[in-house]
């Protein structure tokens, strides 16, 4: 079960972070807030740097838990979590592939994380392993599966593009996994209507062009123009569910 992400780049890309709670405008948050259980209880994030949607269960009061692999989960997150008055539970520096446990949670999110790995069914399992009995499983990714967003990632976004399982990034699939753990689909599909986004990378003059000349200035009339969303070009994908 390989995984396409260089880790110490990652953790590189977080140095000096200011960590920040997801605002309200933002798409993922706009989804997430539609699904979050009303009673307040326990919730675990895998992946959970640098923690501005497990912020948002922090708010409603549960019990914060979460893995990750930069050092900054065993203090610096949990730090800013208590500051802001959350219940902090445990957080943990393992890689989530070798990290075993039989403590379960009424909620157990992901948020760009599955789409990282080779093996991902496997992921999903693992995920689902971790959810008690009546809890939640909340899994999302970004869309470069559909057809625009392939298009445009993969032709202008192409070392981030390498970085991920394409293949993974398919709500239909997910729901089939989770069906055959005894799950319960609430919701799977896209959202987050029209947007792109390309990582700092060198380019060819064509593609400057293209990206600055026509592309970023069409994001924000489409994103204005484009209000539902679809496979071809949401910016997101993901699935919630819960274990019957």
């Amino acid at each position: 079960m390989s995984q396409v992400y260089d880790q110490e780049e990652w953790d590189k890309g977080y140095t000096d972070y200011n960590f920040f709670v997801a605002p309200p405008e933002d798409k993922m948050r706009q989804w997430l807030e539609k699904y979050i259980p009303t009673d307040k209880k326990s919730f675990f994030e895998v992946g959970c740097f640098p923690g501005r949607y497990s912020a948002l269960f922090g708010e409603k009061g549960f019990e914060l838990n979460g893995l990750d692999l930069t050092p900054a989960v065993m203090n610096q997150l949990p730090e800013w979590f208590k500051e802001k008055r959350y219940n902090v539970g445990e957080f943990i520096k393992s890689d989530f592939l070798k990290y075993n446990s039989n403590k379960q949670y009424d909620v157990v999110a992901s948020f760009g994380f599955i789409e990282h790995f080779t093996d991902w069914p496997s992921v999903i399992q693992k995920h689902a392993n971790m959810v008690k009995d009546g809890g939640t499983l909340i899994i999302s990714t970004p869309n470069f599966k559909g057809i625009i967003q392939r298009l445009l990632h993969s032709g202008l976004d192409e070392v981030n593009y390498s970085k991920h399982v394409i293949n993974s990034m398919n709500p239909r699939e997910w729901k089939k996994i989770l069906e055959s753990e005894g799950f319960v689909i609430d919701f799977h599909g896209y959202f987050g209507e029209f947007n792109f986004w390309a990582c700092h990378q060198s380019r060819s003059y064509l593609q400057r062009l293209f990206l600055y000349k026509v592309v970023e200035p069409s994001v924000p009339y489409l994103n204005k123009n484009i209000t539902f969303n679809h496979s071809s070009f949401s910016t997101f994908c993901g699935i919630v569910a819960h274990k019957a």
